[in-house]
């Protein structure tokens, strides 16, 4: 057998094809499933190591990171300020009896002021909820642009794979047949071995055999 059938596989002799795009029916029905998001999905970050990833993906992967930073500072925006709403509502109420059961003048323009920033965090607020809620469509979208490009990999890996195995599969076959041949010849020879001894002892007996073995293997 040559040895150059037992070189291993160049994947550059693999024949290229039109790189594979999922179709416009297909990325339809992929925006309108729901895909969880990739940059926090374990299996995808297994999978998809560095080597793997194109320009393309690096630069969503980015893009979708910074969408990931911004929800996560409105999300803390969000909390910090509804937490200091409730803490000026709760000063209010506390100067309520000071301002106008004493008419305490400062109590009154204390109470004004935090009146005031409510007034701004509500409005603050309303923008925030508006953005928190509208931010999501834009991180399905860049996700799911992602994921179309990991579904292009992943693909064009199978195809290649398949093209591989297509070519590794037959000559497995050639060998595991050669194989099979060798151990048929090597039972063969044991057989044969063990039965030429075995007529020998018969023959000359146990004492010859040892005293014509001794002289075989010196």
């Amino acid at each position: 057998m040559s040895p150059s059938f037992f070189k291993k596989n160049d994947d550059t002799a693999v024949v290229k094809q039109k790189q594979f795009r999922p179709s416009k029916e297909t990325s339809e029905i992929l925006k309108n499933t729901k895909i969880p998001i990739l940059l926090l999905d374990s299996g995808w970050l297994e999978y998809f190591t560095e080597d793997k990833k194109t320009k393309k993906i690096i630069q969503l992967e980015e893009q979708l990171k910074e969408l990931l930073k911004v929800q996560g500072r409105m999300n803390d925006e969000f909390k910090k300020l509804t937490a200091l709403k409730k803490e000026l509502m709760q000063k209010i109420i506390l100067l309520t009896t000071e301002a106008f059961s004493f008419h305490n003048h400062a109590a009154k323009e204390e109470m004004e002021k935090s009146q005031k920033y409510i007034l701004q965090i509500n409005e603050r607020l309303i923008q925030l909820q508006e953005q928190i809620s509208n931010h999501p469509n834009e991180l399905d979208r860049v996700n799911g642009l992602l994921f179309e490009e990991c579904i292009i990999i992943c693909y064009e890996e199978m195809r290649v794979s398949k093209v591989q195995l297509d070519m590794l599969t037959p000559q497995i076959d050639i060998l595991r047949e050669r194989l099979k041949k060798i151990v048929d010849e090597k039972v063969h020879h044991e057989d044969n071995y063990q039965n030429t001894y075995v007529f020998l002892n018969n023959m000359a007996g146990q004492e010859i055999i040892n005293i014509l073995d001794k002289d075989y293997s010196g």
